[in-house]
């Protein structure tokens, strides 16, 4: 198996693993740069029927309002925006 991973010490991690190899992996969701939260991961496939794009992602929970619902709310609105920019790619995602 090919892995690839993005975690914290004790804290948030994602990853892929894949019988194919993993190429173009890209980690941290894009849109806020001082994310240190370890909540997604993405990376190219090579099948027999081509390449696909894959993410693996763990998403902030739902917590009460305050601090951390403001953070989940933002990181709902970077991943909506980056799974728009990846579609207007139109490779298979």
């Amino acid at each position: 198996y090919n892995v690839a991973t993005h975690g914290q010490k004790a804290f948030n991690g994602v990853a892929i693993l894949s019988r194919s190899p993993l190429e173009d992996v890209r980690r941290g969701l894009p849109g806020d740069e001082s994310d240190e939260q370890a909540r997604y991961i993405e990376g190219v496939l090579s099948t027999a029927a081509g390449a696909v794009r894959v993410a693996s992602i763990y998403l902030p929970n739902g917590n009460p309002l305050g601090p951390k619902f403001a953070y989940k709310l933002a990181w709902m609105a970077r991943l909506q925006e980056h799974a728009a920019s990846l579609l207007r790619h139109e490779e298979p995602l």
